[in-house]
């Protein structure tokens, strides 16, 4: 039996993903803290599992999107994507993703 065609994941639908899961990262850590400020360590082990599997996910969501931009000729991570940006100024929601995928990074970082 033949495997089912699989359309193309756009760049920007990469973006959106990521920008999902890190969004989701954010959130464990901001449930995380209010559990540790409430005393409730028991559900610490809950988090770290659940965290493990976010990064994971995002560090796969990061490479596909390093794939869609190397297939497309531009360098990986920020460098790459910031000068897909730059050609293709249509694009905005994938450039308006991208900056929240930025300031997500930073808030998760802070946290």
């Amino acid at each position: 039996m033949q495997e089912p065609t699989r359309t193309p994941i756009s760049i920007t639908q990469a973006l959106q993903e990521e920008a999902a899961e890190i969004q989701r990262f954010t959130e464990l850590l901001k449930l995380e803290q209010v559990a540790l400020s409430n005393g409730n360590t028991e559900e610490l082990l809950v988090f770290a599992t659940q965290k493990d599997h976010c990064a994971s996910r995002i560090n796969q969501l990061a490479t596909q999107r390093n794939a869609l931009l190397t297939a497309q000729g531009f360098i990986a991570d920020r460098p790459g994507i910031e000068a897909w940006c730059a050609k293709n100024p249509k694009e905005t929601l994938a450039a308006s993703v991208w900056t929240s995928i930025l300031s997500l990074a930073r808030e998760a970082q802070e946290l």
